[in-house]
Order: structure tokens, then C-alpha cells, then sequence
């Protein structure tokens, strides 16, 4: 019963990864859409829906499509906020929670993924998509926003030491 979490987690973690084989735009849009927005509050201008494929940035000229979901790094997330949780919280709440935690993580690490990729594609020369550049930029971005949410979450949970004035 003790790692029982830790089971429920990887079971979760299983079927969303089997689920995501055959999801498209459409049920990924509770990624892509807000993705889209935040994206286009910071200066990537407004998305347009299209149906099948995502979200077209005519003022970039670029998709964000299934693929550009961050589906892959929600996951993680999830293992991850599953791994510093499994002892604070109890099922089912513990993987409700950590599903509700990696979501924000994921649309703020997808936003800048994206963001950051725009930045670069206007430096190289003549525009030109380098798809090596544009794996490891987002393998920066994602490793960046996952280790700082579990420092941030291993910061949170730590034992609190009652204030002693004596420690001044």
C-alpha cells in the first residue's frame, strides 16, 4: 500500500501517453488554445482556429499544431509533481492534484518554447527553420521549466522550522 500512489501514477502516466497516439488538435486544445492565447499576448499575435490542425499566427506565419502542444512535457510534469507528492497526498486527490499542477507549468513552458523558437528563427539567416536548433532550444526551455517547478515544489514542501528570535 505504501507506493500504491506511485503505481496509480504510472498507470495514469501509461494511459495518458497511449491516449495521446491518437488524439488530434481538437482534443488537444485544452493545451493548444490557451498556448494560443498566451502566445499571442506576448507579441505573437492573435490565432486563428483551424479545425484539424491548431492554431495559425498569421503575423509569424507559423501553427501551433498537436504536435506543438507540449502534450510530451505535460506528462512529465505530472511524473514529476507525482514523484515529490507521492507522500503528502493521498489518492485520488494526489493525481488530480499533480494533473491540475502540471497544466500552468505546461502552458507557461510551451509559451516560451514557442516564444523563444520566433526569437531565434529571426536571427539565423534568411529566416531559415534549423530543426536541430529548434530540438535542442526546446529541450532547453522544457529541462529549464522542469527542474525550476520541482525545485519550486521541493521548496514548497519543505519542513517548516518555527521562527526563533534567538536564531537572529
Amino acid at each position: 500500500m505504501k507506493h500504491l500512489h506511485l503505481f496509480a501514477a504510472l498507470a495514469t502516466f501509461t494511459a495518458l501517453k497511449l491516449w495521446h497516439r491518437s488524439a488530434g488538435a481538437e482534443q488537444l486544445s485544452f493545451l493548444l488554445a490557451p498556448t494560443s492565447t498566451l502566445v499571442a499576448l506576448a507579441g505573437g499575435g492573435p490565432g486563428r482556429w483551424i479545425t484539424g490542425r491548431g492554431y495559425y499566427h498569421a503575423s509569424g506565419d507559423f501553427l501551433i499544431d498537436a504536435g506543438c502542444a507540449g502534450f510530451n512535457f505535460f506528462c512529465l510534469s505530472f511524473a514529476v509533481f507525482s514523484l515529490l507528492l507521492h507522500t503528502r497526498l493521498r489518492l485520488p486527490w494526489s493525481l488530480i492534484v499533480c494533473l491540475l499542477a502540471a497544466w500552468p507549468v505546461t502552458l507557461l513552458a510551451n509559451s516560451s518554447r514557442i516564444l523563444s523558437s520566433l526569437w531565434l528563427s529571426g536571427r539565423t539567416p534568411a529566416g531559415a527553420f534549423n530543426p536541430l536548433l529548434h530540438q535542442f532550444q526546446g529541450g532547453v526551455v522544457y529541462l529549464s521549466f522542469l527542474c525550476a517547478a520541482a525545485l519550486a515544489t521541493t521548496y514548497l514542501l519543505r519542513p517548516k522550522t518555527p521562527f526563533r528570535a534567538a536564531d537572529l
